[in-house]
């Protein structure tokens, strides 16, 4: 290679560290500024989602354990009583805290919050048993790089699990529905199809063991709270038009719909009185197992 062409290597590479460093800030203030209600939500809400990848898991309870993107600690707190000893690996502060009191609260020894970046984890190679992460892969940067990084930390033979939203496979509505999800929160990258996520992992030297999808409703109010937007904010009504929209043909993958108006004494009692409307996420379970 010639010298022009290792100095514009060099200058891409500088620039793909930019970038990912500005969406990883991203990341960092929109779920600071969430926090609450985030974790309110996810506490809660997310609770049976991380039942079920630990069933599809099925940890003998000596592992190493890993949650990568721990948010307040979903994963975490559903893993920590079935294994050894897990962490929780977060970008955001506020995440942490939260996971650390929830963690507290509910008597779990075995739980350590760590601050670190998904694309840079600080553990040597082959550190854990098992790694799992919920809902992280469509805010990052770049999904490839998570994806090697976790295959880097895995013990050979260790597990893979990973929950997440999935897009339609069409790439027409994948392209709507990841728009719409941009609209709605700017830290959003790109989310997968199904069948890119299970390249991916094959390409990563992690066979699938397990995989499965669920749908699950959700109030349009609600998911828009989750991200600090309310009705009358600009991001709220342009979401609901873009929503509505898509109503004919389902045009971005969320199936929405309208429901039913308010009643008459809810109407008087409210300064918005227009129905709320429902949408469809598809969450992808994956397990997959580090080739030997």
């Amino acid at each position: 290679m010639t010298a022009r062409g290792q100095n514009i290597g060099q200058q891409r590479q500088g620039q793909q560290k930019q970038d990912d460093q500005k969406q990883m800030d991203l990341v960092r203030d929109r779920f600071t500024r969430t926090a609450a209600a985030f974790a309110d939500f996810a506490l809660v809400d997310r609770v049976a989602e991380a039942e079920h990848l630990l069933n599809l898991i099925a940890p003998s309870g000596n592992e190493r354990a890993l949650d990568v993107a721990c948010g307040p600690g979903t994963l975490a707190r559903t893993f920590a009583k079935h294994v050894a000893w897990i962490a929780g690996l977060d970008l955001t502060p506020a995440m942490l805290e939260r996971a650390r009191k929830d963690a507290i609260a509910n008597h779990l020894d075995n739980f350590r919050p760590l601050r670190g970046n998904a694309l840079a984890m600080p553990f040597p190679d082959a550190t854990f048993d098992i790694v799992v992460t919920s809902y992280s892969i469509h805010h990052l940067p770049d999904a490839v790089a998570a994806i090697r990084e976790i295959a880097r930390i895995l013990k050979p033979g260790g597990k893979f699990g990973l929950l997440d939203m999935v897009v339609p496979e069409d790439a027409s509505r994948a392209a709507a529905c990841n728009h719409i999800e941009w609209v709605r929160d700017p830290s959003h990258t790109r989310a997968l199809p199904l069948s890119e996520f299970e390249s991916l992992l094959n390409s990563c030297g992690l066979r699938i063991l397990a995989r499965g999808t669920e749908d699950h409703p959700r109030s349009l109010d609600v998911w828009m709270r989750t991200a600090g937007w309310k009705r009358g904010d600009a991001v709220y009504e342009d979401v609901r038009r873009l929503l509505e929209a898509s109503i004919p043909g389902d045009t971005a993958g969320f199936r929405p719909k309208i429901l039913a108006p308010p009643s008459p004494k809810e109407i008087a009692a409210a300064s918005d009185a227009r129905p709320d409307m429902e949408l469809l996420h598809t969450a992808a379970f994956l397990v997959a197992q580090k080739q030997q």
